[in-house]
């Protein structure tokens, strides 16, 4: 996704909604009905003036308000699809990177793409080659037609040539099949010289758009990313600072989504922003951590620096509330978050806390192990969650022994539609164990895996290795996790209202 504003999964979450969580549910399900059919055709307007970026945020917005909708979903990965090809092939430092690519280096890249789609994939049943081929075929046709790769790549042939060659690659290569990925490498390299001869394009610029066909095709967080070592090495970094970032096609990054409240948001990253430069530290000259980079938004001539964070606290807002109530605010899950867990415990715990509220409330997530950790720490036996993937170490079922040293008070849990990935793994493993009241709105729905991964000679793809699902078997992915209490204006006040009620019945 490239410099796509990604709002809230609840934009629908408003007054309406209150009321229809009192006794209105039929005049909120028409009112939201209307307003996806609405979003709908504007998105469909924008998406037949090719304005493939403002059409994904239209798609986006439905799916925001219904995650169930295949047509919005299947339309909101087309365009993104789209979007994507038009980005990498309006930028002149891919151009020229994948110019240089000599023939065999992209085959390799190629045939790496594949072998590393099918042996780390999580949906066996959508990586057959034969499929992974077409959808490469269908990349190249896309390209062929879109009218910034032919400005880039072939702007001295004339659009007879091109149809004509387009008719070609349906007749010829629409039909067969492949068993082993060496058949689908010779494929690409018969229509990479195919094109070269009929069009002028450089083979390696075919060969790489087969790749992204192969990747982007997946979902919508699998994907191609052009070469840009900054990417790989720095995602880890950026999201546990709040930021979730996609590649333009160079050395240069977009700010796809800012978590609310996160370090992101408060020193004034935006959704839509780009990171034009990245300044690493030396340490024995081997590449470090980013300390700042420079940023970039959208109608401004010139970059802000802003300078990283030595340390990023994930628990705040540690406070006791009256009654006996702790507070606190987990924004993500990172190394160093049990221990501050463990601390923020341990001083609520000295001032007399009898009940805890949990604020999940914009935590993207993080490192899934320290999810798992975390729940441990108040789970005192029962199942986590279980994964499921082709990597052994992603098909599992993750349980909690903790007994006695789990901390056994009442527990309250805000969620809101930013709360998302291990954060649901969190939630969803309190409310199946029957372990916390959960209050707000439903979560976002993101139950998967990804990671990236470095390509033979030619970028990298991030791929989705696992999908998360309840101790129940129910999947996080596209449903997310209802709360007990549908309370999305007061959440900490009807949290801090169950606990002293809570409290009340006990001796």
């Amino acid at each position: 996704m490239h410099r796509l504003r990604v709002t809230s999964i609840w934009l629908g979450l408003s007054l309406v909604v209150v009321l229809a969580f009192l006794s209105f549910p039929t005049l909120v399900h028409a009112t939201n009905a209307g307003n996806d059919d609405r979003l709908m055709r504007e998105a469909s307007d924008l998406e037949r003036k090719a304005d493939w970026r403002a059409a994904a945020e239209a798609y986006w917005k439905v799916l925001s308000q219904n995650r169930s909708s295949s047509e919005a979903q299947a339309k909101y990965l087309y365009c993104l699809r789209r979007l994507r090809l038009t980005d990498r092939h309006s930028d002149p430092t891919y151009r020229k990177r994948i110019q240089e690519l000599a023939l065999s280096k992209s085959l390799s890249a190629c045939l790496d793409a594949l072998g590393k789609i099918q042996a780390n994939y999580v949906d066996r049943d959508r990586i057959g080659l034969t499929d992974l081929f077409r959808h490469g075929l269908d990349e190249f046709g896309l390209a062929l037609v879109d009218p910034v790769f032919r400005r880039s790549e072939m702007p001295d042939v004339n659009e007879e040539s091109v149809l004509a060659f387009i008719a070609r690659l349906r007749s010829e290569w629409t039909g067969p099949s492949f068993a082993q990925i060496s058949e689908v490498g010779e494929a690409v390299k018969i229509i990479a010289l195919a094109a070269q001869s009929a069009l002028d394009i450089r083979p390696s610029i075919v060969v790489m758009e087969f790749v992204c066909g192969a990747c982007n095709t997946l979902d919508e967080r699998s994907a191609f990313l052009p070469p840009s070592e900054e990417y790989t090495n720095h995602l880890e970094q950026l999201s546990a600072l709040g930021v979730l970032v996609a590649s333009t096609a160079d050395n240069m990054l977009s700010i796809e989504k800012v978590s609310v409240g996160s370090w992101a948001s408060q020193v004034g990253l935006k959704d839509g922003d780009r990171i034009v430069r990245m300044t690493r530290k030396d340490d024995k000259g081997e590449v470090g951590p980013l300390v700042e980079i420079g940023v970039l938004s959208p109608g401004e001539k010139a970059p802000r620096i802003v300078k990283m964070p030595e340390s990023i606290p994930s628990v705040l807002e540690v406070e006791m509330m009256p009654g006996g109530i702790g507070y606190l605010r987990l924004v993500s899950f990172q190394k160093t978050t049990l221990p501050e867990l463990e601390k923020a415990l341990a001083e609520l715990q000295a001032q007399g806390m009898r009940a805890l509220i949990v604020d999940l409330r914009g935590n993207p997530g993080g490192l899934f192990p320290v999810s798992v950790q975390v729940a441990e720490r108040f789970l005192p036996d029962g199942i986590i969650v279980t994964t499921q993937g082709q990597v052994a170490a992603f098909n599992r079922t993750f349980e909690s022994h903790s007994g006695m040293a789990a901390i056994d008070i009442p527990l309250f849990v805000l969620i809101d539609g930013e709360t998302a990935s291990a954060a649901e793994v969190l939630a969803g493993a309190l409310k199946d164990n029957h372990r916390a009241m959960l209050i707000g709105s439903p979560t976002y729905g993101k139950g998967t895996i990804q990671t990236v991964m470095q390509l033979t000679d030619g970028g990298g793809i991030r791929l989705t290795l696992a999908r998360f699902f309840t101790p129940r078997g129910q999947p996080y992915n596209g449903v997310g996790v209802t709360p007990h209490l549908n309370e999305p204006m007061r959440p900490r006040e009807a949290a801090a209202d169950q606990a002293r009620a809570t409290l009340s019945m006990r001796p």
